[in-house]
């Protein structure tokens, strides 16, 4: 995935690092130019996110039937970066289930946390 990300117009991405993180769905997000720029990533990435147990992303455009990657955009002034296009920042979102959250329907943080 990252040598695809890597040759695409992403200008940025990151990955969770933390249990929080592993619980959202939004694990790895990729920031990108434009709207057209994210297209062009999903068609790169849709092979290999095929297969994935997809937890959907809310408040965002699924850019397949089953939201395996999602299209987000925060506007002009949310992000202070030198790649922040005039409109804002466009964003792609690999959405996948935690394996925790499949334990049961409520994953639970506390459960995470060094007692």
């Amino acid at each position: 995935m990252i040598e695809r990300i890597a040759l695409s117009e992403a200008v940025a991405f990151k990955v969770c690092v933390d249990p929080w993180g592993l619980l959202r769905p939004d694990k790895f997000v990729i920031y990108l130019p434009t709207i057209e720029a994210a297209g062009r990533l999903h068609d790169a990435l849709a092979p290999l996110v095929s297969e994935l147990d997809v937890q959907q992303l809310p408040f965002t455009a699924p850019l397949d039937q089953r939201g395996a990657v999602s299209l987000g955009f925060d506007p002009h002034g949310a992000w202070s970066t030198n790649w922040e296009s005039p409109a804002g920042v466009v964003w792609c979102a690999v959405c996948s289930r935690s394996p925790l959250s499949r334990q049961s329907n409520t994953a639970r943080h506390d459960r995470l946390m060094p007692h």
